[in-house]
């Protein structure tokens, strides 16, 4: 009995490609810390990619259960291996320098992917190769189908509150009841459910499955629930707002309300996952059998191999690290102009400001006018260094909707690109007011 306990709950030893793939990691998170810090924000701040956080630690438990089939895989240098890594590498210190974050992010985990393929060759990487794709259900690129998601939510909340009866008015994403209005934003277009339950059912299918075809099914029943939950969960909002004159505490926390309704959702999925396995011949077959043994002392790894690809991996961040002090040496006090006739200042103003998020340097001043001239209030915002959330091209960041612009322009000021807007606000109790606004392209 003692025995037999001491073999269920005996530990494998870790095969070689496992290990490597240890420190591989190791130095992974050492030389990419900045990106992969971005990363982390992303995921703690936007709750579509909340899950990003459980998904590393999946993909190592999916690598961990290919360990019986690897432990018999010599290594072997996978030279092919380095042209997608130097490829993607390149795509990734452009996207660094120019701050194009979903891109950057996105690419991250394809590089640790080569580059751990590189060394562990071929047979090695074909194992594990849907474990360490897993990783990519926790980068933002699937942000780029929210808008098409958003459309059809849209159109079918339309087609399904005119069969209800209620009036209604949609222009744009907005959608107006005679109980008040709601606007269908991207964040409600259902990307958060999508991903979590394709990643949900990928998770399942390689536990499960032994043959594409049910897996393929099982990902695409979760992607046709998941897309219709959203739009029966944006429906029921709207429904209930209607009923209760907009004053359900749901309609403000509608976030929770979704994803407790997201919950049910996958009551039928799993159902419908449970049956696909139990349909599902399987022979069984002694596993062993198909392991081809080898004895991997009588075999030496070219250890020089590894300096090839550990150069490319290193280099890249490297690089960044340098092109980023070399910005930041040379960046220089930004100084607001001093006021000539008939104006005086500039002095500290902080009584209103543009919604600009993030920014490294920011400056509000005001300069004071005479009867006849208007004060004037200038707001500089500097993104020496972007970040997740610290965008210069974010869609937080606004001074007026777009309807409140008049007119713009665009000229050459000290070799400084300018970008003129003009805009009519009533932030004076209905009264309206001209205001002119200069955008530094270069900036």
């Amino acid at each position: 009995m003692i025995n037999s306990m001491k073999k269920d709950f005996r530990i494998s030893t870790p095969a070689p490609a496992i290990t490597v793939g240890a420190g591989l990691f190791i130095l992974f998170i050492i030389f990419y810390w900045d990106s992969l810090s971005n990363l982390l924000r992303l995921w703690n701040t936007d709750i579509t990619f909340s899950h990003g956080f459980l998904i590393p630690f999946l993909s190592i438990y999916l690598i961990t259960k290919k360990n019986k089939y690897l432990s018999h895989i010599l290594l072997k240098p996978a030279p092919l291996f380095l042209i997608p890594l130097v490829l993607i590498l390149f795509l990734w210190i452009l996207a660094s320098i120019t701050y194009t974050l979903t891109i950057e992010l996105t690419l991250l985990p394809l590089i640790f992917i080569f580059f751990y393929a590189s060394i562990i060759g071929y047979k090695a990487s074909l194992i594990l190769a849907t474990s360490l794709l897993y990783l990519l259900f926790a980068v933002p690129i699937w942000s780029i189908i929210a808008p098409f998601l958003q459309s059809m939510a849209i159109f079918i909340n339309e087609f399904a509150l005119q069969i209800t009866g209620i009036p209604t008015h949609i222009k744009d994403s907005v959608v107006s009841i005679p109980a008040g209005t709601f606007e269908i934003e991207r964040g409600c277009a259902g990307i958060g459910y999508l991903i979590t339950t394709l990643a949900i059912a990928s998770f399942f299918s390689l536990l499960n499955f032994k043959r594409i075809q049910p897996a393929i099914i099982l990902l695409i029943i979760s992607l046709v629930l998941s897309i219709i939950f959203n739009w029966i969960r944006i429906y029921v909002i709207i429904l209930i707002g209607h009923f209760t004159d907009m004053q359900s505490p749901i309609i403000e926390d509608h976030v929770n309300f979704g994803w407790y309704l997201y919950a049910i959702s996958l009551i039928p999925f799993f159902y419908i996952a449970n049956k696909l396995v139990k349909l599902e011949y399987i022979e069984e077959v002694e596993e062993h059998a198909n392991i081809v043994k080898t004895d991997s002392f009588n075999y030496s790894y070219p250890k020089s191999y590894i300096l090839i690809p550990l150069i490319f991996f290193i280099s890249a961040p490297t690089l960044i690290t340098y092109l980023t002090n070399s910005k930041t040496e040379t960046l220089q006090e930004i100084l607001p102009p001093n006021a000539s006739t008939p104006w005086l200042g500039p002095i500290y103003f902080d009584d209103w400001k543009p919604n600009y998020t993030g920014a490294s340097i920011e400056i509000n001043r005001l300069y004071i006018g005479t009867d006849k001239t208007p004060d004037i209030s200038l707001h500089i915002f500097y993104y020496g260094k972007q970040t997740q959330d610290s965008e210069l091209i974010n869609e937080l960041n606004t001074i007026a909707d777009d309807y409140m612009i008049k007119s713009q322009r665009f000229f050459t000021f000290e070799n400084h690109n300018i970008i003129e807007k003009i805009t009519t606000s009533n932030f004076n109790h209905g009264s309206y007011f001209n205001n002119t606004w200069y955008f530094d392209q270069l900036s």
